[in-house]
């Protein structure tokens, strides 16, 4: 356990100046090592090994994705999506494998929201303190991008708030208030990120709880959860209206989602071209230019280029083509009948449970308009947070 929570915290807080890539590669090669070290410690004690429906889905994608190896133009970047995905895969196993109460489900959303807390630190060093008059994308932290950043900090914010309502319930006043002040801290730099792409996910996890509730909660409770509802939407709305006058969103908010737009466009055309296998894991960077449209080269400054679709399920599709899309489509229905079980009125239910779903589907929307299932950190935090719900999901049952 002490080997896995020291893995949670440092891979998103890892960089170097000395790599060609500062923030990224560091941060995989970390997450690739620790895996494989808690892989042997674990596999060389001869486990019985067990695998749930949504883990097997998990294998049939992976192999799919090996699959467009035959296909790939760039061997080299396929092979290094298949280890990330890999390391995610199997460090999702050892989850579902070895931990065995909430308590250590516990200790994870702790080691998670720590490294949060220390992310946001060392983003005010990074800008000499907090300057909310900053017009521009100011605060990066250890991820290099502040989109990478708000998709950690999204996946914290769920588990700080669920965990201080737990030791809320449980009349332990001093965690709770840790809790909910690491929390504030964590919604504060969400907002100073400006990721409209976190927001939108923050959005529709309060969604997914004020469904949850009023599925499962009585009749005075529903009517709370109109006001509740009424205010998320205004919060919401806020903040865009906020940081649009600001400038935070900026006079580029167009041309960034006509960007997106041009990207996505691209998809048919890469697909139609490639529709079995598709070009291979991990090589969308590589056949991107050859699809480029006249429109997409105007709008987008000098030296900017486009690694990612900034639409994990598009690019999935056009990487591994009908047959990985396919195996992926099934991987997320098994997803979402994880979400489900809490809606059974014979669940037992716990707010730390609710949190990892919110987690969950927070990163599950940012995917529509970011890379998501491409980033280090969020593959991670993506993978644990999916093993470890799974590990509540069969402890509550």
């Amino acid at each position: 356990m002490k080997t896995l929570l020291c893995l949670i915290f440092f891979v998103p807080l890892v960089f170097s100046h000395s790599t060609t890539e500062i923030y990224g590669l560091v941060k995989i090669v970390l997450f690739e090592l620790g895996v494989i070290l808690l892989a042997w410690r674990w596999l060389m004690r001869l486990p019985k090994i067990t695998i749930s429906r949504l883990g097997w889905a998990a294998i049939v994608y992976f192999l799919a994705c090996a699959l467009s190896l035959i296909t790939s133009f760039n061997k080299y970047e396929s092979i290094g999506s298949l280890l990330l995905w890999a390391a995610g895969i199997g460090l999702y196993f050892y989850l579902t494998n070895t931990v065995r109460t909430p308590e250590e489900t516990q200790k994870i959303c702790l080691a998670v929201i720590c490294a949060a807390v220390c992310a946001c630190l060392y983003s005010i060093y990074e800008v000499r303190g907090i300057k909310f008059e900053v017009l521009r994308l100011a605060y990066t932290s250890t991820f290099g991008n502040p989109i990478f950043f708000s998709q950690f900090l999204s996946i914290a914010l769920p588990l700080g708030i669920a965990s201080s309502i737990t030791y809320f319930s449980q009349r332990r006043i001093y965690p709770a208030l840790l809790y909910g002040a690491s929390s504030i801290l964590v919604f504060v730099f969400l907002v100073l990120t400006r990721s409209r792409g976190a927001y939108i996910g923050i959005g529709a996890a309060v969604l997914y709880c004020l469904a949850l509730v009023w599925v499962r909660g009585e009749q005075k409770t529903r009517r709370v959860l109109k006001v509740i509802a009424v205010s998320s939407i205004i919060l919401i709305a806020g903040l865009f209206f906020l940081l649009s006058k600001k400038g935070a969103l900026g006079e580029n908010i167009n041309i960034r989602n006509l960007t997106r737009v041009y990207l996505w466009r691209s998809a048919p055309q890469i697909l139609g071209d490639h529709p079995v296998l598709g070009v291979g894991i991990g090589n969308f960077k590589v056949l991107y230019p050859r699809y480029r449209s006249q429109e997409e080269r105007e709008v987008t400054p000098k030296g900017i280029k486009y690694t990612h679709m900034h639409n994990d399920y598009l690019e999935i599709l056009v990487e591994t083509g009908v047959v990985g899309g396919l195996c992926f489509l099934g991987f997320l229905g098994m997803v979402f009948s994880l979400f489900a079980r809490p809606f059974r009125r014979k669940y037992t239910l716990s707010f730390l449970a609710v949190g990892l779903f919110c987690s969950i589907i927070s990163l599950l929307i940012q995917a529509l308009f970011n890379p998501v299932l491409y980033i280090p950190a969020s593959v991670m935090g993506f993978w644990l947070l999916l093993g470890s719900a799974e590990v509540l999901a069969k402890i509550e049952v």
